[in-house]
């Protein structure tokens, strides 16, 4: 645990205003590179933010099997809960296993959009993170009209006024993923226009 290399730094940030963040996670075959990365990523945000803001995590990990999801909750410091709030995070992370198939991207950042607390009025920034190899379609083709329609329903989303909203697309292409159908490049171009 590196955390404590950080500390002084993390203890002279000033505090933030609280923070929801949702994760979408593609946990199909071809990101298994990338899971457990993505894995450490989230725990170490789970770690982190809290110790310089309030913080509120949510998860959803999509495959063609289907969805699976850690619901919106605050994550406390260690010191505050024993680790509990982590605990219960790191539980639903080592379950994060990966599946054959085909994903559906735009109905899982329909679904992450869907999860943050619309109720409430507290000033806060929700950002909603995308981690996947596929742009919306799939691995043989991506759809642009369904890439045009998803754009606009971010846009829509990050622009709702009285919020504070950010959406980050992550590609996580593993080079040894290998289908005569796929082009990551076009791929991860769609996910830096999808961002934009």
């Amino acid at each position: 645990d590196k955390i404590g290399e950080y500390q002084v730094t993390i203890d002279t940030l000033e505090r933030g205003r609280p923070v929801d963040v949702v994760f979408l996670f593609d946990t199909s075959a071809s990101m298994e590179l990338q899971n457990s990365r993505v894995r450490r990523a989230i725990g170490l945000v789970g770690e982190l933010l809290p110790r310089v803001t309030a913080l509120r995590i949510s998860v959803l990990t999509f495959q063609q099997a289907g969805y699976k999801s850690f619901p919106l909750q605050e994550l406390q410091r260690r010191e505050s809960d024993n680790g509990a709030s982590r605990a219960q995070l790191a539980t639903f992370l080592a379950d994060a296993t990966v599946a054959n198939g085909l994903v559906d991207v735009a109905d899982a950042t329909r679904r992450g959009m869907a999860m943050f607390d619309v109720s409430s009025k507290a000033p806060l920034r929700e950002v909603l993170v995308l981690v996947s190899d596929v742009a919306p379609g799939d691995v043989a083709g991506i759809r642009e009209q369904d890439c045009r329609r998803l754009k606009q329903e971010l846009e829509a989303w990050t622009q709702e006024p009285g919020r504070d909203r950010r959406f980050l697309a992550l590609f996580g292409h593993d080079p040894g993923f290998i289908n005569p159908d796929y082009d990551p490049a076009r791929h991860r171009a769609v996910y830096r226009w999808l961002a934009k």
